[in-house]
Order: structure tokens, then sequence, then C-alpha cells
């Protein structure tokens, strides 16, 4: 895990900030992440992965169903945080912001990035 993410999400509760995720990964795989990093509890049941959504990246249908499961409107002041331009390309078609997570696995800053987040802490910045 990141440095910092933990506190960064504890505070982003704190502030009363929706948090979902949304992966590629498999559930057999993403939930048993999640717990073992002890950071399940932050995500509430806004959890979307190919065993509960049909639709892939760069499809906007796994966020538009993160949003509909966080009860959040898609709008420019929601944002969805990724490091590949697949990632960007979901964003910019479910009517989202997209924060490039600069650390992440991605090397290049996709071209519709509304942010630049350089360590996980950046985040606070949203």
């Amino acid at each position: 895990m990141y440095p910092g993410v933990t506190e960064g999400l504890r505070e982003l509760r704190e502030r009363g900030i929706r948090l979902g995720v949304v992966t590629s990964l498999s559930r057999h795989l993403v939930l048993p992440a999640l717990r073992a990093l002890r950071i399940d509890r932050f995500f509430g049941d806004a959890i979307v992965h190919p065993g509960n959504c049909r639709s892939r990246k760069p499809h906007p249908g796994p966020l538009l169903a993160a949003l509909d499961q966080l009860a959040t409107p898609a709008s420019n002041a929601a944002f969805y945080i990724g490091d590949r331009d697949i990632d960007a390309q979901a964003a910019k078609r479910a009517g989202i912001s997209f924060a490039w997570a600069a650390y992440g696995y991605g090397m290049f800053e996709p071209p519709n990035s509304a942010l630049v987040l350089d360590t996980f802490a950046d985040v606070l910045r949203l």
C-alpha cells in the first residue's frame, strides 16, 4: 500500500467525503485485499468490480454504478482517481473529473486530467 493511504482515507471520511472503489480486479482478489489492508471500511458498499458490473472501463458504467451506490450525482465535483488513460477516459465519459495518480502504474499523464496527485496525500486537495 502506498504511504499515507490509511491516514488520507481517514481524513476524507472525517470530512464527510463519500468514497468508492472501481477496479478491474475480480471480486475474489479485491475484497480480500481491501480487508487485509484494513481499508475496506472506508468504502462501504461502493466497491465495483467485474463480478457486479458488466461494463468495463473505458465504458462509464462502472463509475456510474459507484456513483449510484454512493447516492452521488455525476458532476465535475466528483473525482475518479486512477493511473491509466483508460481510467481518464471512463471518468470523462461518466461526466466526472479525473485525478491522475502519478505515483501509480501509469507512465504518462492522460490528457484530460483535472489534477495530478504526486503522492496519495495529495488526495486531500480534492
